[in-house]
């Protein structure tokens, strides 16, 4: 079932009981409880187990390093780059290098200047620098991790955060570049996402078209984004995403106030959206992270949206019933028989998952994990079990 036809069924069914009039079901209010109930209802029950059906796969390209020269004033942040390396927005926030410094970059001005976070030291005449990208995002979707591993050797990556991996002797940079650790929820970084493709965007319509093959690699189709936000440089405001509709096409919340333009440079920013901190930093060129991980369920906007983190078999028994119990737990009513069913009905879709732990136990292991890893109690030679 879709979204609008669970609606349909959540007012059919408390219509025949006499606890909802078609006239009532009619009004704004008791629609906008309907779809609170349900989307209230599909979170929670894909909250509460590791479901099999919800884990997922992605590959995620390592950044290649990049080399050129710096100069810059004894007094000045302002840094002319060159050597045949062009600035792109999607510099800004990256990590350039120095000697033995890493600082890094605040904001891409254009192909061949940009603002550092701090100054070198010295006055500056084309030295040779590295830019390095040491943050990577996770998949839209993503609630918890599962395992990490690079993809040329299948070693898993150990989950650990920077200050365990300064206490281990692990975070020079100038290492071979063979990946190891993994910092999940990296969140000392904050940056507009922006990326090397521009989109479309016209004033008064909430249509974005994007020219090129996919928006990016963690987006699924149909998917709704309520915490994400599109920002188009020379803009200020930032648009809330309603959804992506394909490939090429995003709709916002509201119409786009600011100058047409068919080629505008564009930053995704999620709100919440996860990201983590590869070390020591990859410089390896053709190579990628494999990231197990569960999906987190994004809420149904529109009647064509269908929950599809859940079977379809249990579209009625479990997400539709579950709903319902929560319209009789607001008019204080009994509830007890539709509880029962409700159990029933889960207990048979856990079983059919092989379900066996809930989500934040496990992402919580994962963690104590990373921890006895640094303080020596697992060997890191080995492969860790996910």
């Amino acid at each position: 079932m879709n979204y609008g036809e669970l609606q349909t069924e959540y007012f059919a069914y408390l219509g025949e009981l006499n606890i909802l009039t078609s006239a009532i079901t009619a009004t704004t209010p008791v629609q906008a409880t309907a779809k609170r109930h349900i989307n209230a209802a599909y979170q929670e029950i894909c909250s509460a187990y590791d479901w099999g059906w919800l884990r997922d796969e992605v590959r995620i390209p390592y950044v290649e390093q990049e080399t050129g020269t710096i100069t810059i004033g004894a007094e000045s942040l302002v840094a002319t780059i060159g050597g045949g390396l062009s600035l792109r927005l999607s510099h800004q926030g990256q990590l350039l290098r120095y000697e033995d410094q890493l600082i890094r970059i605040a904001e891409v001005i254009d192909g061949t200047t940009c603002v550092l976070a701090s100054h070198p030291g010295a006055a500056l005449v084309a030295e040779d620098i590295t830019i390095y990208n040491d943050v990577y995002f996770f998949p839209w979707d993503f609630l918890s991790l599962v395992s990490a591993r690079d993809e040329v050797d299948q070693r898993e990556l150990i989950v650990a955060n920077p200050h365990q991996m300064v206490r281990a002797g692990r975070l020079d940079p100038d290492d071979s570049g063979d990946v190891a650790w993994i910092d999940v929820d990296f969140k000392q970084l904050a940056r507009d996402q922006w990326t090397d493709t521009t989109v479309s965007v016209t004033n008064g319509s909430a249509q974005v078209d994007h020219a090129a093959a996919s928006w990016d690699t963690f987006v699924r189709t149909g998917v709704s984004l309520g915490d994400a936000t599109l920002k188009i440089e020379g803009d200020n405001r930032e648009y809330t995403i309603q959804r992506f509709n394909g490939n090429n096409q995003l709709f916002l919340t509201e119409p786009y106030k600011g100058t047409t333009n068919a080629t505008a440079n564009y930053a995704i920013n999620p709100m919440s959206r996860r990201r983590y901190r590869l070390l020591p930093l990859p410089n390896e060129a053709d190579q990628a992270l494999i990231i197990e991980y569960l999906r987190r369920p994004v809420n149904m906007v529109l009647d064509t949206d269908e929950p599809i983190d859940i079977p379809e078999e249990y579209h009625y028994s479990v997400l539709l019933t579950k709903a319902i119990i929560k319209a009789f737990e607001q008019r204080q009513l009994d509830a007890r028989a539709l509880r029962a069913e409700f159990g029933e009905a889960l207990k048979d879709m856990k079983q059919r998952s092989g379900a066996n732990s809930t989500r934040f136990g496990f992402r919580m292991s994962r963690m104590a994990q990373g921890t006895a890893v640094m303080a020596g109690r697992i060997d890191t030679s080995a492969t860790a079990t996910p």
